[in-house]
């Protein structure tokens, strides 16, 4: 590689980061990945009251990303509703790369840097079956999230758990949604 290739490529890649490091710190992403933070609560919300569901016998046959999403879309106005939810989705999967990178990578901060990645490819991977539902196709349900609902439906005590479980989620997804509001999300 001759000298004037290699300053090409490092000025390419400097311009890159700026341009990456305007976008990450613009108030309209900030807005985009709250509301994508604000989505995950949802989602967590929505499984839990589907497996409290699955618990008491009534509606849903199964508590998981893609049942929720399903149900979701089977609303009224439900499949524009998991498009929304999609880029949410995609909104916090890419502000969290972008913090990961720009803040923590760049700066040899390594560990902090591969945390805030798991957390971008954990937001990234919902994103496939919100948007496959929101495009009209089907999302295998995990056999092992049946398997588990349906063995814990069979006892009283199981579905004490299962309910236990549901509650749990919807808290979860109630802090996501409270740490949304109050930006918190921000300083993770």
């Amino acid at each position: 590689m001759t000298k004037a290739t290699k300053t090409t490529a490092k000025t390419a890649a400097q311009k890159t980061v700026t341009v990456a490091k305007k976008v990450h710190e613009s108030t309209w992403f900030e807005r985009a990945a709250r509301a994508g933070f604000a989505v995950n609560g949802v989602l967590h919300v929505l499984i839990g009251v589907l497996a409290i569901s699955v618990a008491l016998g009534v509606g849903a046959d199964t508590a998981d990303p893609g049942g929720a999403l399903r149900a979701v879309a089977q609303t009224p106005g439900g499949l524009a509703l998991v498009w929304a939810l999609a880029a949410g989705l995609v909104a916090v999967s890419l502000w969290f790369l972008l913090e990961a990178v720009l803040t923590h990578l760049l700066d040899g901060e390594w560990k902090s840097g591969i945390i805030v990645l798991a957390k971008a490819a954990a937001y990234g991977a919902l994103v496939v079956p919100a948007a496959t539902i929101a495009l009209g196709g089907q999302v295998d349900t995990d056999s092992d999230v049946r398997e588990v609902s349906t063995f814990l439906v069979q006892s009283p005590l199981g579905v004490g758990l299962l309910i236990a479980a549901g509650v749990g989620v919807v808290a979860i997804g109630a802090f996501f949604i409270v740490k949304c509001v109050r930006r918190t999300f921000l300083d993770d």
